[in-house]
């Protein structure tokens, strides 16, 4: 658990000067979750491939460890899965998936934690490529630390229950 100031999180938006994109993205405020004045979607089934892209690049203050999330507002139809994300940070660049299916509108998603310069060198990138209709809005970059942060642990909580005197394990 850690805490952050407003002044340790930097957040992008689809109007802000440190936002980029490239294909056919159409601008709408139809639905409720976004951040700003609108946000993008982008016009297809996602059978452009990674050619449509939008990128988010922060102005950050200092070099660490910052945790990465993006925002979107549910989508209108058919929403997109398997979504490639490119993570430009200090380390090289990362790939991975997000998942807007679950259309859970206004909330931040994390795309993990990712070490940065000070500058404008990162970025975080969505693509359009994959199933169903990807939506884009806005990124947060927040402030972790200057060290790697420890690798977060699960923990399971086994508590036996005593059912006439057997025990009864759940889980």
């Amino acid at each position: 658990y850690y805490q952050t100031t407003p002044a340790e999180q930097v957040l992008v938006d689809n109007s802000d000067p440190g936002f980029s994109s490239n294909g056919n993205w159409q601008t709408t405020n139809q639905k409720v979750g976004w951040i700003g004045e609108n946000y993008l979607e982008d016009g297809t089934d996602g059978t452009d491939g990674e050619d449509v892209w939008c990128r988010w690049t922060p102005q950050l203050d200092k070099d660490g460890y910052y945790d990465v999330y993006l925002s979107w507002p549910r989508s209108r139809d058919k929403a997109a899965s398997y979504l490639p994300v490119t993570v430009q940070s200090a380390d090289g660049t990362a790939y991975t998936t997000l998942d807007q299916t679950p259309n859970d509108e206004g909330t931040w998603h994390k795309v993990g934690t990712y070490r940065f310069e000070a500058g404008q060198e990162g970025y975080v990138q969505l693509a359009a490529g994959g199933y169903g209709r990807t939506v884009a809005d806005a990124a947060r970059f927040v402030y972790r630390s200057s060290e790697e942060p420890q690798a977060e642990t699960e923990y399971q909580v086994i508590l036996t229950h005593y059912d006439n005197g057997s025990p009864n394990i759940v889980k």
